[in-house]
């Protein structure tokens, strides 16, 4: 399968970052652990154990903390990648001008502060 992410900005964790992923389903709502790979303005990618079902266009809620900053995002499942025990699942993000710009700011953070710390060492 097929999927690239054409966005000017995707910042991939050294460390992957942990959150929430909740399946938004009227009969079947299903919060999971979450490790996020990547982010970018509209999209992310994550993996977590393979013990949900998803598959494309299955409507997701993401949670996750950069820099003490709480993000909630509403979106879907673009693509799935299954392992023997974790799945890797790329996500499409529903996201506002006031996220996108708190989410460039904190990775802004992340990214100076690990600058900082390369320059300590």
């Amino acid at each position: 399968m097929y999927f690239k992410r054409n966005e000017p900005l995707r910042y991939s964790f050294d460390e992957p970052v942990s959150g929430t992923l909740t399946k938004l389903n009227d009969h079947d709502t299903v919060t999971i652990s979450v490790l996020l790979l990547d982010i970018s303005n509209q999209g992310a990618k994550i993996k977590c154990k393979n013990n949900i079902a998803l598959s494309k266009e299955t409507e997701i809620k993401l949670a996750y903390t950069l820099n003490s900053v709480h993000f909630h995002a509403l979106g879907k499942v673009s693509w799935t990648k299954s392992y023997s025990n974790l799945i890797e699942i790329g996500l499409q993000l529903n996201t506002d001008e006031s996220y996108q710009k708190n989410m460039i700011a904190a990775l802004k953070e992340i990214v100076k502060t690990k600058q900082k710390n390369a320059e300590n060492v």
